[in-house]
């Protein structure tokens, strides 16, 4: 009788440690999510542009989640090493006749230094953004930062899909899930977005849909 009750107590330990287990990486996939995914390598993705318009291409150059724009051999700017970039378009996002670089950027905190009044800190989950960057001679400045993206941006495009003489981004959404990165993350229709005031609103929202910036 002994060795019966040992044995139902170590069945039952392990079974309370393998639920453990399991709670615990439940809470570590909800913090990392799809994140996990962007620590790998990345192919290198290279456009040439003359977006400070001083009649000389730089190279924008993508490769490892880093974006670099080099400029006769130099890196004149380079993105932060606590972003993971994951993609970038070239294009008059903002309607004021200047190209404008777009970028994809995941990184921690829903917010930047700038966060609404009624938060003292910023979370530290780390949230898919949408970042809008200008070229000043050799200076990267910021044009408008989105807070933490509902849905995390898979791919974007710019050009004038609807021919009203404006660009909008033709964007392909996916999922925070740690799950989604196996069941089909490019499965979702692509949304499209043009910039209005101060942000970009949907163009073919649903009732469902806010239709707004993020």
């Amino acid at each position: 009788m002994f060795m019966p009750n040992i044995l139902r107590i170590g069945l039952r330990g392990i079974l309370i440690l393998i639920g453990l287990f399991l709670v615990a990486c439940l809470i570590w996939t909800y913090r990392m999510g799809y994140s996990f995914f962007l620590t790998g390598g990345q192919t290198a993705l290279i456009e040439p542009y003359d977006l400070n318009n001083d009649g000389h291409l730089e190279s924008y150059i993508l490769e490892n989640h880093s974006l670099k724009i080099m400029q006769n051999e130099l890196v004149i700017w380079k993105s932060p090493a606590d972003w993971r970039v994951t993609s970038f378009v070239i294009g008059d996002a903002n309607h004021d006749k200047q190209a404008d670089l777009i970028m994809v950027v995941w990184k921690k905190g829903s917010f930047g230094n700038d966060m609404p009044f009624w938060l003292q800190l910023n979370d530290q989950h780390i949230h898919c953004h949408l970042f809008l960057f200008d070229l000043a001679g050799d200076q990267a400045k910021p044009l408008w930062m989105s807070s933490a993206l509902d849905q995390p941006i898979i791919s974007l495009q710019i050009q004038d899909m609807n021919e009203d003489g404006k660009n909008e981004l033709l964007i392909q959404e996916g999922s925070y899930s740690f799950l989604s990165y196996f069941l089909n993350s490019d499965a979702s229709e692509p949304t499209l977005w043009q910039w209005k005031s101060w942000g970009f609103y949907r163009l073919d929202a649903t009732e469902d849909d806010s239709g707004s910036s993020p």
